[in-house]
């Protein structure tokens, strides 16, 4: 048997194995004016890494929406957990209190699918909670809005993911 002919043999036996490819849906994120957040990082780089942070957060959400489903999100404001606070040599350190701190963000969505828009809505998200529930060091950033954005996506679409 030649080479090009077994390759496709196991090709094909790893995919009968394996079963089909996850097909997943996906996410559109637009930031509204991001310069107006209430806090979304001081600088305009601080900014555009929180926005990109967060669009990637969206995205892996994509892998939990059925193939064909496009979930659109405009996010209109972002307040970040904590509080920037000036330090004496020129660097801001963001202090977490566990006070009035917690994490905010106003958001707009719409899910589509086949074409026709299935849910939409607009959101405040907040997690007075915030500290709870993270490990002590997480270093992962913006790790307290993600875990704000997953419980969202969970109570909004998880009847969406699996029907009864």
């Amino acid at each position: 048997m030649n080479s090009l002919k077994s390759a496709f043999l196991c090709a094909t036996l790893a995919a009968t194995i394996n079963g089909p490819a996850h097909a997943a849906g996906v996410v559109e994120v637009q930031f509204t004016s991001p310069e107006t957040y209430a806090d979304a990082g001081r600088t305009e780089r601080d900014r555009n890494s929180t926005l990109q942070t967060l669009r990637a957060h969206f995205a892996r959400l994509a892998a939990h929406l059925p193939d064909g489903q496009v979930l659109r999100i405009e996010v209109q404001d972002i307040d970040l957990a904590g509080e920037l606070l000036p330090t004496s040599r020129g660097a801001d350190v963001r202090v977490l209190n566990g006070g009035a701190d917690w994490p905010r963000m106003t958001l707009r969505y719409t899910l589509v699918a086949e074409g026709k828009a299935v849910k939409s809505g607009t959101q405040r998200l907040a997690d007075m909670d915030y500290q709870s529930g993270i490990k002590p060091f997480d270093q992962r950033e913006l790790a307290y809005e993600r875990r704000m954005i997953d419980a969202w996506f969970e109570r909004e679409f998880a009847a969406i993911r699996s029907p009864a």
